[in-house]
């Protein structure tokens, strides 16, 4: 769990860009394109320590260091002073910080069209909101989600059930449908397969099936959390964009038989 910000470039009067090495590297193609294993993996998503705003981008670090807490197995900054100033958001803000957790909403005042995108796919998707309700009728009953679909297709299975709900992981099933994955941080052309998705990365996923769709947006975002053998394990994250995919459905029903478009944007 480290609190990377970046600071906004200046220049010098004689017209030389100004920056911290931190910020250059946070913004370099070496830290993007970093290896994919525990020592470059971090609780808080890169769009956090690309952020402007310090105030919102230490309340997201902090929101994400929270929700993936068993995870975490160090907490550092790139100073003392900025230590400081997250355990000061922290004791300001720790009531809003649980209220976020408890309901997977994030603070209304959190702007930054980054932070908030990504932010929101750590705290979970549209069923985590329910599982404090459900926990408080069923007592000490156990919550078990056993299967991820849609209507588009069965898309995996949870092989340990009895799991906490909120860290429900799905094993995908790739003899059901054809799966591919929109990585979330990419432009929209790049399609990945199965075989080379990356652990933590998120992607949209396409489903192409026997009954007629062919890579169907189908509005999910999914996060590669492991793999069961060679078959990569997913957490569902939320929905890309709710209007989006009602609209995908209703024009994929009206043309039904007649045409298709990649990723059935329209």
């Amino acid at each position: 769990m480290l609190f990377f910000l970046t600071s906004l470039e200046t220049k010098t009067p004689g017209g030389l860009p100004v920056e911290p090495g931190t910020s250059w590297y946070l913004k370099s193609g070496y830290f993007k394109n970093r290896p994919s294993n525990w020592y470059y993996s971090y609780t808080s998503p890169d769009e956090v320590m690309l952020g402007n705003d310090i105030k919102q981008n230490l309340y997201c670090h902090l929101l994400c260091g929270l929700v993936q807490r068993d995870e975490v197995v160090g907490i550092g900054s790139n100073s003392a002073s900025g230590m400081v100033r997250v355990i000061k958001v922290l004791e300001d803000y720790w009531k809003e910080l649980c209220s976020n957790i408890r309901s997977g909403h994030l603070s209304e005042w959190i702007t930054d069209s980054g932070c908030r995108n990504s932010v929101s796919m750590v705290l979970g998707g549209s069923m985590v909101q329910y599982v404090p309700t459900l926990n408080y009728y069923c007592n000490d009953l156990p919550l078990v989600s056993t299967t991820y679909a849609s209507s588009e297709s069965i898309v995996g299975i949870n092989i340990d059930p009895l799991c906490k709900p909120e860290e429900v992981s799905y094993t995908l099933m790739p003899n059901i449908s054809y799966f591919e994955f929109i990585p979330v941080e990419e432009d929209n052309s790049v399609v990945v397969d199965l075989a080379d998705v990356k652990l933590g990365c998120s992607y949209q996923l396409l489903v192409t099936n026997l009954w007629g769709l062919y890579r169907m947006r189908i509005g999910d975002i999914v996060k590669v959390t492991g793999f069961h053998n060679k078959a990569p394990q997913f957490r569902k994250l939320l929905l890309y964009s709710m209007a989006a995919t009602m609209l995908e459905q209703r024009v994929c029903i009206n043309r039904w038989g007649h045409h298709h478009e990649d990723f059935t944007e329209f």
